[in-house]
């Protein structure tokens, strides 16, 4: 591979910017610089192959847990740069020094094996990548030259990869891919402050941005709008000043209408909606918490249109103060926001289904596809990985990705909830070899029993309610030497973590933490996958670094199915 593998285009920076962010970036905490500009990041030489080989006899069982369910999983681990392309290392700089001496290629062939000797379906995803097909109609390389991600031409090079293990075709869907022309992807911290430092303003990295939707269809790309709440079956999101814009991309011309329901948390709010750049609507002196519902049809060409909003007062604006406690900048309530032409559906961003339909990232059906995708910040919306992951299997696929949550927030947060109510075909399990996958044993234990579900009384081996917490512990007998699994529910209350000591004869043989980390929404249920015969009870407590009360718990041993 030779050095330009990887290299964006420096179009948009001088020289002169190009060789401020050399000097600048060695200043910064684990960044270095490599030969031909490639800034590399100290994660992306952190990773512990042994670790990872160890993960996969788990991620194994995990597989047949799910293979008993009726899911097929994928394990997609997303390379690295360094491993990729060592030849952008510069061997006087020690961190790169040391990671080519530390012969990561011979490793990586050794984590493979591994994984194929527990029975896990893992695509490699090095060779593909290596030889750069041509997937995408673009000139862009296939991974940032300032950032570890790979650029959408390399999400496309991984969806086919990714098809192509999968060995089969989940639907009959027809899909295109629609270039939306140069972009800026948000881009690292580090990188951030080095171009301030350098006085560059343009702090994202630019790249050709494709968006994959059904063909005839209308995909709606949306910008700046709060995340989805929820209370029981009401949902709502809040949009933040000054405004928030959505982007439409149809290879037709078509009438489109948008419902719209708001609520303002201010008087004398106003509410303009511009379709490329002309009002359409005009809400003015709307009232505090009274709620306002239109609906605007309007006429868009085949190509790219733009639905902005804009908001005449919001949270912290000059002298307003609606949630005086709340640092966003909130503007509106919206209750319903739904965009929808003939022959295109709906596109929801507030429905009383908690799980997305991602045709585009962030979008909302009543109909659970048979593709899920569970990863990390390389499965963002931005890199497009679902989209081309439909173009290439012809299916819906539904992305649960989390940004920063490395490699097991996204999964577990689907097994514990969206898996629950409808089993996919193929599940991808898409996560990153920046870092160590991780020291606790209890994690994909824990996955391995959330594919059981939520255990109810009926069907326990074991019922005990209690009390836990860090002072407080419930004792549950071990009654089986079958494969079961430990189930707890915390009603009251919410915590990070649980703790699980396992005891033979009384002594303490091995102690779990089952850790839901910042990330994770789902923290008042826990699993854990029991090894038969070992141990001849549990102790189940909250323990003190949780920071969570002590409260009232179901807690249950039951079968794994």
């Amino acid at each position: 591979m030779n050095l330009t593998s990887f290299a964006l285009a420096d179009a948009d920076l001088t020289p002169m910017q190009i060789d401020c962010i050399d000097q600048k970036a060695p200043s910064q905490e684990g960044a270095s610089v490599g030969q031909n500009h490639t800034i590399f990041y100290n994660d992306e030489f952190k990773t512990d192959w042994s670790n990872w080989s160890g993960l996969m006899p788990g991620v194994g069982q995990l597989s047949r847990e799910l293979a008993s369910q009726g899911t097929q999983l994928l394990f997609v681990p997303a390379p690295t740069r360094p491993l990729l392309s060592p030849d952008l290392l510069n061997p006087a700089i020690k961190v790169q020094g040391d990671y080519l001496k530390s012969g990561a290629s011979t490793e990586y062939v050794a984590f493979l094996r591994a994984a194929q000797n527990a029975g896990v379906n893992i695509v490699d995803l090095v060779p593909p990548l290596r030889s750069a097909p041509k997937v995408l109609n673009s000139q862009i390389p296939n991974y940032f030259l300032r950032d570890f991600h790979w650029t959408q031409a390399g999400s496309a090079i991984a969806a086919r990869a990714i098809a192509q293990a999968a060995n089969a075709k989940f639907g009959n869907l027809s899909f295109t891919d629609y270039l939306l022309g140069a972009d800026r992807f948000t881009a690292l911290e580090n990188l951030k402050q080095i171009k301030r430092a350098c006085g560059i303003k343009e702090e994202g990295n630019l790249s050709d941005r494709f968006v994959t939707l059904q063909t005839s269809d209308l995909a709606v790309i949306p910008q700046n709008i709060g995340s989805l709440e929820q209370d029981g079956t009401l949902q709502w999101r809040w949009f933040s000043g000054p405004g928030a814009s959505f982007k439409l991309v149809s290879n037709a011309a078509r009438t489109v209408t948008l419902d719209l329901t708001f609520v303002s948390p201010v008087d004398k709010q106003s509410l303009t909606v511009r379709l490329n750049g002309a009002p359409v609507y005009t809400a003015a002196n709307v009232k505090k918490d009274a709620s306002t519902s239109k609906r605007l049809r309007f006429a868009i060409k085949a190509g790219t249109s733009m639905v902005t909003l804009n908001y005449g007062l919001w949270n912290h604006r000059r002298d307003t103060r609606a949630f005086s406690n709340d640092n966003r900048d909130l503007a509106l309530r919206f209750d319903e926001l739904t965009f929808s032409a003939p022959k295109s559906g709906e596109t929801a961003f507030i429905s009383p289904d908690p799980y997305p339909h991602v045709a585009t990232g962030d979008l909302l059906d009543d109909n659970m596809p048979l593709v899920v995708l569970a990863g990390s910040s390389y499965s963002d919306t931005d890199l497009n990985l679902a989209g081309f992951l439909r173009r290439e299997l012809r299916s819906d696929v539904l992305n649960v990705s989390t940004i920063g949550g490395g490699a097991y927030s996204s999964i577990r947060d689907y097994l514990s909830s969206g898996f629950q109510d409808s089993h996919p075909k193929l599940l991808i399990w898409e996560a990153p070899l920046l870092f160590p996958a991780g020291n606790n044993p209890a994690d994909i234990r824990e996955l391995q029993g959330m594919v059981n579900g939520p255990c109810i009384e009926s069907k326990a081996l074991v019922w005990k309610p209690g009390t836990i917490g860090p002072d407080a512990t419930v004792n549950l007998p071990l009654v089986s030497d079958q494969v079961t699994y430990l189930y707890v529910k915390l009603n009251g209350a919410t915590s990070q973590k649980i703790q699980v000591d396992e005891l033979t004869g009384g002594n303490l043989t091995t102690r779990y933490t089952i850790d839901h980390g910042d990330r994770s929404q789902n923290r008042t249920q826990f699993w854990l996958r029991l090894p038969p015969g070992k141990a001849t009870s549990f102790n189940i407590s909250i323990p003190p670094q949780a920071g969570a009360p002590t409260t009232q718990a179901d807690i249950a041993i039951c079968k794994s199915l």
